[in-house]
């Protein structure tokens, strides 16, 4: 996405490894080449509509909303999370690909507490009985609702990046892979725009992998989310399972920093309209 001001509480939640002062780019060597040579948007950009319907992404249009039985634990640097104790059972109801989202909390000190986005105004709604919608600024609801709604829509989500090269092949762990690196502006690394690589399985097309930079963080800040579990659902392939690495990368070695997960999910089971309350002047 955009470069983002929220994301410095991405970067504890997802972290990630540091490469100094210098503007972190996800191009190796090998992906540069890729990118440079001939055909190469037009390779990324077979290669993305090949994965968006592998996922069923196109599928997401036919609802008015979709919900989900999430859990977001964090293995390490607990603190970070939004929750006591570092995690939380929750239900996630979504607008697909809109900033209009509620969350509420199932388990612990907070079970019972409400979050909500419309149209990208935040309000909260407390666990205590009797607690009523209060629309206030929460630059936490603003960041972690749609943050949550990215890594589930990432197939969607990606399609709004304007710039999108084929970064070559790699083999992970036996499994190959085709790269599509994805950004705004420009292929060079630039503070104001993040850098997506996503690793789609030659033989699935499906997104296994996802690398990017936290430019709203630390301009040489780097994260990844491995997928799996995936799950087909009315037709869309749903991720069950969503590590982050952290906070060295290693493929071979991995290091799981938090972790989410997907135990149900649901459409339209709530009304659009219940995600959309109107915002008291």
């Amino acid at each position: 996405m955009k470069r983002n001001p929220l994301l410095g509480l991405f970067l504890v939640a997802t972290v990630l490894s540091f490469a100094g002062c210098k503007l972190s780019d996800l191009r190796t060597t090998e992906m540069k080449a890729a990118i440079d040579a001939p055909g190469s948007t037009q390779k990324a950009r077979r290669l993305m509509q090949t994965c968006f319907l592998a996922h069923g992404a196109d599928k997401w249009e036919n609802y008015e909303t979709v919900t989900f039985d999430f859990e977001d634990r964090f293995e390490k640097l607990k603190f970070a999370s939004p929750f006591p104790g570092g995690g939380a059972a929750m239900t996630l109801s979504y607008v697909p690909d809109a900033a209009d989202a509620h969350m509420r909390v199932k388990e612990g000190k907070k079970a019972g507490l409400i979050w909500g986005l419309s149209n990208w105004y935040s309000w909260e709604q407390k666990a205590k009985s009797g607690s009523e919608r209060k629309w206030k600024h929460n630059r936490r609801i603003k960041f972690w609702l749609p943050t949550w709604q990215y890594f589930l829509q990432l197939p969607l989500k990606i399609m709004e990046a304007p710039i999108m090269r084929h970064g070559g092949e790699r083999e992970i762990q036996g499994k190959k892979y085709e790269i599509l690196f994805a950004t705004w502006n420009t292929d060079e690394p630039q503070k104001e725009y993040d850098q997506y690589a996503l690793y789609i399985n030659a033989e699935t097309k499906l997104i296994d992998l996802v690398e990017y930079t936290v430019r709203g963080v630390n301009k040489s800040v780097v994260g990844t989310c491995v997928y799996s579990g995936y799950k087909q659902v009315e037709g869309i392939q749903i991720p069950l399972v969503m590590n982050v690495l952290g906070p060295k990368i290693d493929y071979d070695d991995p290091s799981i920093l938090h972790v989410m997960k997907v135990n149900g999910v649901e459409f339209n089971q709530i009304d659009q309209q219940e995600l959309q309350p109107t915002r008291d002047e």
